[in-house]
């Protein structure tokens, strides 16, 4: 080899080791490469895969691992969401309440009210059913409404009178307090034992909202006295 071709191959070779130092100086110094990760970013910019966390990861060549300053938000599939609790449908206690949801009332040794979903319900009608054959009362009606008047209709026999006039009461659910009490009488002369018919109304004044009963006193202790369900309404 001669001097002239020997200078050519050293230029060369000079030149490709300048040419692979230059290449390496700009790999090692750019943003995304292997050796200058600093940041998430700049891990998942090099190539590197991010990891499903919350937040996310990213590991790079060296095993350094980079998180994410952000979070993902997530949808957890298995949190158990409350059902919204249903509002509970008041079941019928009374004609009233029967009759005026217009449900089906069952008449028999009890009284029953029909549901639309099918339930049964038994209804408070007092003893009512019971003493029909001694004394009926026609207002107010069995769950009926008080709140500025008691209208007291009915007809009893001969037995259920003192003098010309039965006794009533109204009684908190329990019998234990007394509401008001007073006397009905009838126009009628009291002599055989037949059915007279009695009316008197009463103003009230109820200072609370509350369950009640109203209780036709008999006279004669050793017998049952009459009682119906009725609601004090505050006036």
């Amino acid at each position: 080899m001669d001097k002239t071709t020997r200078i050519t191959v050293i230029f060369g070779t000079v030149a490709i080791v300048i040419t692979i130092l230059f290449t390496l100086l700009l790999f090692l110094f750019q943003p995304g490469n292997y050796f200058n990760i600093k940041s998430y970013d700049q891990c998942v910019a090099a190539g590197f895969e991010a990891t499903n966390d919350n937040p996310p990861k990213c590991k790079d060549l060296f095993g350094n691992v980079y998180t994410s300053s952000v979070s993902v938000a997530t949808t957890d599939t298995n949190t158990q969401v409350e059902d919204t609790p249903k509002e509970e449908v008041k079941k019928p206690e009374t004609f009233i309440d029967c009759n005026g949801e217009g449900y089906e009332l069952i008449e028999g040794d009890t009284y029953k009210c029909k549901t639309p979903e099918g339930e049964t319900v038994e209804l408070n009608v007092g003893n009512q059913p019971q003493l029909e054959e001694e004394i009926l009362v026609f207002r107010p009606s069995i769950g009926g409404y008080l709140k500025d008047e008691l209208i007291l209709q009915g007809q009893a026999k001969k037995g259920w009178y003192t003098g010309s006039s039965i006794s009533y009461q109204i009684q908190s659910e329990d019998g234990k307090k007394s509401y008001l009490s007073g006397t009905c009488p009838t126009e009628s002369t009291i002599s055989d034992d037949v059915s007279y018919n009695f009316s008197c109304t009463k103003t009230i004044s109820p200072t609370i909202d509350a369950k009640a009963k109203l209780v036709i006193i008999n006279p004669d202790k050793s017998k049952e006295n009459l009682y119906i369900p009725v609601t004090l309404l505050q006036y």
